[in-house]
């Protein structure tokens, strides 16, 4: 799940960026909207899967012995 996890949150974030650019370069009140959802459903996106990182890194531990 890890392995899965990462990746996923690395091209979320990049999401972010790039809808926020696409948002501020158009002039399209359509597209604006669309990008504002994008964005708002990719914070949520992310949250999760932070939280799913945060369950598999619960029992690891700390340092190596």
């Amino acid at each position: 799940m890890e392995i899965w996890t990462t990746p996923v949150i690395m091209v979320e974030t990049l999401a972010l960026v790039y809808y926020k650019a696409i948002q501020k370069a158009t002039n399209s009140p359509v597209l604006r909207q669309l990008c504002q959802q994008i964005l708002r459903d990719e914070v949520k996106h992310i949250r999760f899967q932070y939280e799913r990182l945060a369950i598999l890194h619960r029992n690891r531990p700390t340092s190596l012995p």
